[in-house]
């Protein structure tokens, strides 16, 4: 990485000289400004717990899930080979993963304190 500054909001931005990753799994953010925070990896996170749940590519998958609980259909799009989920579970996983992919990094949750309460929840009920 090449340099970092911090921006009027607070945050730390980074600057890579030559970022990777896949394209589906970027944040599109990102992509236009080439500034790297430190909520770039809670989109990826979001859309690869989309694909855990609906068993669906990448590309355009927030659109579909969002379009699916819109329609009340989210049962429908989620996974029927991952076995048997609770209802409620899956829908909190599908907010959580859909807030992920918030287009604006601040509407993301923190990976430390948002999630892992929703991961809590999600190993109690396993229990």
């Amino acid at each position: 990485m090449s340099s970092s500054e911090r921006s009027s909001n607070n945050t730390t931005v980074v600057y890579p000289s030559d970022p990777k990753g896949t394209f589906r799994y970027m944040d599109p953010k990102f992509l236009v400004t080439q500034e790297l925070t430190k909520r770039f990896d809670v989109y990826s996170f979001g859309i690869i717990l989309l694909e855990l749940l609906t068993r669906r590519p990448a590309l355009g998958i927030a659109n579909v899930v969002q379009r699916g609980i819109r329609a009340g259909t989210l049962e429908d799009i989620l996974d029927a080979l991952a076995g048997v989920w609770p209802y409620e579970l899956a829908k909190q996983l599908t907010h959580l993963a859909l807030r992920c992919c918030a287009m604006s990094t601040r509407d993301r949750p923190d990976l430390r304190s948002d999630v892992w309460t929703v991961f809590e929840l999600v190993g109690a009920s396993c229990r």
